[in-house]
């Protein structure tokens, strides 16, 4: 129903735009002869008031169509007359009619109808004129329309155009014909609303086309972007479409408009003010006026600040807006939801973020604060720590040290967490009491036995992260065990063929720790050579000679390996000589290079590192 009553509306609203002042009819009269429709003067000749068959005294020698007014919407001319004038050469009857309500300087277009007739024995009419002219004593003529008829034409009613420029509120319209050989008929038929009228000066121009606001619920005055001065006797009307037809904003719609959609604008139009017809500039706006929301962060300074608790407790929020029509607030949350913050120049630490606000409105630029109007207050030093908050407490790596021997301390500074961010001028101390009172640490990358527990110190003011600490390294005794290592002594590594070497396999240990337990060591057997060994001590010729302990191992072999195991520990500090022969192998060409490997097996003797159990020497054959 909504839709077919606003169909309706605009159908009335075309109606009453293409039919809008009143003129005097040309059939408001019966069918008479020496007469002149109501309102009109008889000027000259004997005029009359005729239909489709003639009037008194004449009658149409053919057929004359009815007149169009008979067909219109509003006021329709139901008797079918129309206004003839006989014209005897150029003597016609001349009727005149006076008419008001035009404003001067408008353009306004006269729309009425001439039919050129004829009685049996007379000539068809060949020119009807409307003529314009002011009403004073000497008129002046403002605009004549002739219009002529030939045998492509007659008997039928032309629809004519006649366009001026009013001069005065008050204008005399005269109709009259004329005949060029004897006698002959010209009709008019005029309807009540015949006019359409067009203010001067064109689109109407604006001191910019275009807003843009943030708030989806603001408001625009459109009548202050109109440039003046607007022509006189006008008025600026807004319509949501080009089209004149359309709907016009009220006054208060159209000084309290809200935004549009991208792609959608309001259009002015120049009216007549003050007048009983609808009078405008153009038929179609080109005056369109853009006014569209977009989206807007609240723009800031910069997006985090510092306290130091101490001093500082609380940090100015609005010193950090930057400058701005808008107004501003302040939430802790990126939707605006719940209280806003009651005084952002006392803010303690957190994350705030600010949004532009239309009081008048009530609403926001945005429903989503995005990281660029987001602002945090944090903690210059560690005195803003909460002592009883988890999160105070520096995270270590571990709790218990292990210590890698043979070294016979721990670092303690290897558990801190990586990268390390402090606070400026604060370090890292530690502690063997958990609440910083005794114990300071002097050098914690060496501690011996004990617990140690970290702390974050500003020197500044004082403070530490925490009353008692919960982050601590249980440091326990440092190991007593052996620390073996492995070399290879041979005297050339490159083998003629038959060629036969010793090489020994020397076992250090470095700790100052005597062997817990047999010590075992294996090495590769490689392809293009043959390993063999003595079972009991001797010398094995190596650098001119060095003795041997071979009577203290016991050996095995398999497929890929020869293992030797210590019969006895091996003192502390001290170095032990297993001695080997290497022949390179009679069917084995020359160019061959293989890794001769003696590895030390894991926890061999109670060793606990393994880091330097191995040693890699290639030999080859020429």
């Amino acid at each position: 129903m909504k839709k077919v009553l606003r169909v309706l509306a605009i159908c009335i609203i075309g109606i009453h735009s293409t039919y809008g002042q009143v003129f005097p009819e040309t059939f408001t009269s019966s069918v008479c002869s020496n007469c002149a429709p109501s309102g009109y003067s008889i000027v000259s000749g004997e005029p009359a008031i005729s239909n489709i068959v003639g009037y008194p005294g004449v009658s149409w020698a053919f057929g004359v169509p009815e007149p169009p007014s008979k067909n219109e919407v509003l006021f329709p001319n139901a008797n079918g007359v129309f206004v003839s004038l006989k014209s005897i050469g150029n003597q016609s009857a001349k009727v005149s009619v006076v008419s008001g309500g035009f404003v001067p300087g408008f353009q306004y277009t006269l729309k009425y109808y001439v039919l050129s007739s004829k009685e049996q024995s007379t000539h068809y009419g060949t020119s009807a004129t409307l003529r314009v002219a002011t009403t004073d004593q000497f008129p002046a003529i403002i605009a004549t329309k002739v219009t002529t008829f030939d045998a492509s034409n007659i008997h039928q009613w032309l629809l004519q155009e006649l366009t001026f420029t009013a001069t005065n509120a008050q204008l005399e319209f005269t109709l009259y014909g004329a005949c060029n050989a004897g006698t002959g008929y010209v009709n008019f038929d005029i309807y009540s609303r015949p006019f359409t009228c067009k203010i001067p000066g064109g689109q109407v121009k604006f001191i910019r086309d275009s807003d843009v606001t943030p708030f989806s619920c603001a408001t625009e005055n459109l009548y202050e972007n109109v440039q003046l001065p607007i022509p006189p006797g006008a008025q600026v009307i807004w319509k949501k479409n080009p089209d004149v037809a359309w709907g016009t904003l009220t006054t208060q719609q159209a000084s309290q408009a809200s935004p549009l959609p991208v792609g959608q604008y309001y259009y002015a139009f120049y009216k007549g003010e003050n007048i009983s017809y609808e009078c405008y500039n153009t038929e179609m706006s080109s005056a369109a006026f853009s006014f569209n929301v977009t989206e807007t962060q609240a723009t800031l300074k910069s997006n985090s600040a510092a306290i130091n608790c101490v001093d500082q407790s609380s940090f100015n929020l609005k010193s950090q807006e930057a400058q701005s029509p808008y107004e501003v607030r302040w939430f802790n949350n990126d939707s605006h939801v719940g209280p806003m913050i009651a005084d952002p120049t006392q803010a303690p630490i957190g994350s705030y973020y600010a949004f532009y606000f239309n009081p008048n409105g009530n609403c926001y630029s945005t429903n989503k604060a995005l990281l660029s109007s987001a602002f945090s207050v944090t903690a210059a030093t560690i005195c803003c720590n909460n002592p009883n908050n988890p999160s105070s407490q520096i995270a270590l790596s571990g709790s218990n040290a292990n210590i890698a021997c043979p070294m016979q301390t721990a670092d303690l500074t290897s558990f801190l967490p990586q990268p390390l961010s402090l606070p400026p001028n604060t370090v890292i101390e530690w502690f063997t009491s958990p609440d910083h009172t005794t114990g300071k640490v002097d050098n914690p990358a060496a501690v011996t036995t004990g617990t140690y527990y970290v702390f974050a110190h500003d020197l500044t003011y004082g403070c530490y992260n925490t009353n008692v600490s919960t982050s601590y390294i249980n440091v326990t005794t440092p190991c007593a065990a052996p620390e073996l290592s492995v070399s290879l002594d041979i005297d050339g590594l490159n083998f003629n063929e038959g060629a036969e070497r010793d090489f020994v396999i020397n076992l250090h240990e470095t700790a100052g720790f005597g062997t817990n337990g047999n010590v075992s060591f294996r090495i590769n057997k490689i392809g293009a050579f043959d390993i063999t060994y003595p079972t009991s001590s001797g010398v094995s010729g190596v650098f001119g000679g060095i003795n041997n302990t071979n009577g203290n191992w016991s050996f095995s072999e398999d497929d890929n390996f020869i293992t030797a195991s210590s019969n006895v520990a091996l003192p502390a500090s001290s170095v032990s000589v297993i001695g080997f022969k290497i022949k390179r192998k009679a069917d084995k060409p020359a160019g061959i290079t293989q890794n001769l490997t003696a590895v030390i097996v894991t926890n061999s003797g109670g060793e606990k590192n393994g880091y330097n159990n191995a040693v890699v020497t290639a030999v080859s054959t020429n």
